[in-house]
C-alpha cells in the first residue's frame, strides 16, 4: 500500500510545468518499503473470493486507494459517483436539476427510505475503519479508536438507527461537535435523508466545538482589526518596509502573465497567488528604499498546497516541502526548481534572496492549513523570520470519507506536513515557531496592521 510515486505524493503538483519542476537530485525520501496490512476482520468487513476473483466492498476500496487522491467516489445504492465533480450543495433539494449531484440523490433507490439493519451496522463499522486508519489527528483529538470515541460522545445508538434522518442528523452533530477542524467537516447528506436538510443541526453542533469556534472567532476578529485599520489584501509600504497581504493560496495550471499589469491585486488574489506576488515584487524592486519585506498571512485560511513552492522561490533558490504519510511511514523532503523570472533557465536570478532584503512572514492563530505549512517551511529552511502569533494548525492534507450509506464527509487525512530532523518527523499541527520581536510581541495584535510600528520594530533589529 502506498499513496505516492517515486517519493512524490500524487496530490502535490508543480502546476505550471513551463516554469517549474521537481528537483529529483535534492529530493530525499525515507521509505519503509514494508507492506501495510489492514485488519478488516476486526471491523466485520468481508473480503470475498469467488471463482479466483477477490471482491472488496467499494467503500473500503475507496478509503484505501482513493480517499486521499483526486478521484474519491460515493455509492448511492445503484451507481458510483465521482464526488470531486459535485457542487457545494448540502442535499438534493438545493442541487441543480440534471447535475451529477442531483442525479446522485434522485436516481438512488435509497432516497428517503429506511436502512436495513445490515447496512446500518456495516456503515458504522466501515466508518470506524476509515477513521481509525485514515483520520490524521487522532493523537490531537485524544482517542485510540473511533468506536470508543463515538460511544463516549453518546451518538452510537443513533448512528446505528435504521431511520435515515436519525442516522444523518446524529452523524452531522457528531462531526460538527467532535471532528470538524477547518479541514474535516460534514459535506453532504446521504440519499436516505430524503429532502430533510441537516445543515442547521450541523451548524449548531459547530458552536459546541471549541477548536473550530476559536479558529472562526480569530478569523472574524482579525478581519475586523484589519478593516478598522484601513488595510486590505494587496501590497502597501511604509518607510523601509513593504507588506504583501493575502488570504488564500491559489495556483492556476498555466496562468496568463498579461494579467499582472491588467488586473488589480484583488483580481489577482482570486486568480493566482504567484502572479499576485510577481506584481508586488515589481513594485518592491522599483523602490530602492525598501529593505524589509513582510508577507502578511494573519487572515489566511489556506488553499492549494501546490502554490507554496512558488512563493518560497521568492526567498530561496531551494524551495522544499516535507511530509509524512502516517500509514506507510514514508517521509519525503520534496525539492523544487522554479523559473521565477521565466527566462528558460533555473539559476540564482530566479530568487530575491541575495538582493539585500530582510524577509519576514507574519502569522496569527488563524493562519491555517497552507497558512500554517508555508511559515513552517520558511522557519525550517531559515529563509525568513516568522513573526506574530504562532500559526493555527491544519497540518494534514484534505481527504474524503464516504460512508456505505452514501453520506459524504471531508476528512483530515493521514498525509501530514511538518519537519524532519535527527531522524524524527514533527507535524506542524501546533503551529510554526516564531521569532520574538519585543515591540511586536508586547501586544501582538495591536501591531499587526500598524505599518509604522512594524517598520520601526524591524528596522531596530535589522
Amino acid at each position: 500500500y502506498a499513496m505516492d510515486y517515486n517519493g512524490v505524493p500524487l496530490i502535490i503538483n508543480v502546476g505550471d510545468t513551463r516554469y517549474a519542476r521537481f528537483n529529483k537530485a535534492n529530493t530525499t525520501s525515507y521509505r519503509s518499503f514494508e507492506p501495510v496490512r489492514f485488519d478488516l476482520y476486526k471491523y466485520d468487513i468481508d473480503v470475498v473470493e469467488h471463482l479466483n476473483e477477490v471482491y472488496v466492498p467499494v467503500n473500503t476500496l475507496n478509503d484505501i486507494y482513493f480517499g486521499l487522491g483526486n478521484a474519491p467516489f460515493a455509492f448511492n445504492g445503484k451507481d458510483l459517483y465521482l464526488t470531486s465533480s459535485f457542487g457545494s450543495n448540502f442535499h438534493y433539494n438545493s442541487a441543480t436539476a440534471g447535475s451529477l449531484e442531483y442525479n446522485y440523490y434522485n436516481d438512488s433507490p435509497w432516497k428517503g427510505q429506511k436502512r436495513s439493519a445490515d447496512l446500518a451496522i456495516f456503515t458504522y463499522n466501515e466508518m470506524c475503519f476509515a477513521y481509525d486508519y485514515f483520520y490524521g489527528l487522532k493523537e490531537f483529538r485524544g482517542f485510540s479508536t473511533m468506536d470508543k470515541y463515538i460511544e463516549d460522545s453518546g451518538y452510537k445508538d443513533d448512528l446505528l438507527s435504521a431511520d435515515g434522518y436519525t442516522y444523518e442528523e446524529s452523524l452531522a452533530k457528531f462531526i460538527g461537535e467532535y471532528i470538524a477542524d477547518g479541514h474535516a467537516r460534514f459535506t453532504k447528506n446521504s440519499p436516505f435523508a430524503g429532502n430533510i436538510d441537516t445543515k442547521p443541526v450541523y451548524e449548531t453542533a459547530l458552536t459546541r466545538n471549541a477548536k473550530y469556534t476559536k479558529l472562526m472567532n480569530d478569523m472574524d476578529e482579525l478581519s475586523e482589526d484589519r478593516k478598522d485599520a484601513g488595510k486590505d489584501i494587496g501590497y502597501r509600504k511604509y518607510n523601509k518596509t513593504g507588506i504583501i497581504s493575502f488570504d488564500v493560496f491559489l495556483k492556476e495550471t498555466k496562468p496568463d502573465f498579461s494579467y499582472i499589469d491588467s488586473k488589480t491585486y484583488k483580481e489577482l488574489h482570486e486568480y493566482d497567488t504567484y502572479l499576485f506576488f510577481l506584481k508586488a515584487f515589481q513594485e518592491i524592486q522599483a523602490d530602492p528604499n525598501i529593505k524589509n519585506i513582510v508577507i502578511d498571512i494573519t487572515c489566511n485560511g489556506g488553499g492549494l498546497v501546490d502554490t507554496i513552492p512558488w512563493l518560497l522561490a521568492f526567498m530561496t533558490d531551494k524551495p522544499y516541502l516535507t511530509y509524512q504519510h502516517q500509514i506507510t511511514k514514508d517521509i519525503s523532503k520534496l525539492a523544487f526548481d522554479i523559473d521565477l523570472n521565466r527566462d528558460g533557465t533555473y539559476d540564482e536570478n530566479d530568487t530575491y534572496k541575495d538582493r539585500g532584503y530582510n524577509f519576514y512572514v507574519m502569522t496569527s492563530s488563524f493562519s491555517f492549513s497552507c497558512g500554517n505549512a508555508f511559515p513552517t517551511f520558511v522557519a525550517d529552511s531559515k529563509i525568513a523570520k516568522v513573526i506574530g502569533e504562532r500559526s493555527g494548525g491544519g497540518s494534514c492534507v484534505v481527504g474524503q470519507i464516504s460512508t456505505a450509506s452514501g453520506t459524504i464527509l471531508r476528512n483530515t487525512s493521514p498525509l501530514q506536513f511538518g519537519t524532519y530532523k535527527d531522524g524524527v518527523f514533527t507535524n506542524n499541527e501546533n503551529g510554526a515557531p516564531i521569532t520574538e520581536i519585543p515591540i511586536i510581541q508586547s501586544n501582538i495584535r495591536s501591531y499587526f496592521y500598524d505599518d509604522e510600528k512594524i517598520d520601526m520594530a524591524l528596522n531596530l533589529i535589522a
